[in-house]
């Protein structure tokens, strides 16, 4: 049930920046700061973290299980604490990639640093949202679709954080739910 609620929650969403895109001047006025310098993926990924919160609001009648969704607002992993109605806590990442077949260690990566100690407070599922984009034309993007990623399975490299590459991310055994919304059928 929690994996239907996720989907509901996040298809709204995906539905949503889909068909409006999410641009640069959008950015600045729904994140307010910091503003970057450059408007890429990682800010899309930041776009979603803050923005998915209100999909939970607007959806909150049609969800079976997830009792809170909270953004977790000190920088760093995990992004969003899920509780459901039982008080089982899951964490949850939020990324953006137009890339996904392309890896590089630093694709994720968790430091043990004090924000992050801050916000995992309790055992739970880790997990790891990621909306998959297209830059339609420069400082304008869509989500094209989405993979939600259980991130006990993956394997990572020891540097002083954990990381891993987009290939071992997104091994379909890793995959808990996937939605393109461009597939023709």
């Amino acid at each position: 049930m929690l994996l239907e609620d996720i989907r509901t929650i996040v298809n709204d969403f995906s539905i949503e920046y889909n068909r409006t895109p999410i641009t640069f001047n959008l950015y600045k006025e729904l994140v307010k700061p910091p503003k970057p310098k450059s408007f890429r993926n990682n800010e899309v990924g930041i776009f979603a973290d803050k923005m998915i919160p209100s999909f939970f609001e607007k959806n909150k009648d049609k969800l079976k299980i997830v009792n809170s969704f909270e953004r977790l607002r000190l920088m760093g992993y995990p992004d969003e604490r899920i509780t459901d109605k039982y008080g089982r806590v899951t964490y949850l990442e939020v990324k953006a990639t137009s890339r996904r077949d392309v890896g590089s260690p630093r694709d994720f990566f968790f430091s043990p640093l004090t924000n992050s100690k801050k916000k995992i407070t309790e055992d739970g599922h880790h997990l790891l949202l990621c909306f998959d984009t297209l830059e339609r034309k420069e400082k304008e993007f869509i989500i094209t679709g989405w993979c939600l990623i259980d991130l006990f399975g993956i394997k990572v490299s020891m540097k002083p954080e954990f990381n891993t590459d987009n290939l071992e991310l997104y091994r379909k055994e890793n995959i808990l739910l996937e939605v393109n919304l461009n597939r023709k059928k």
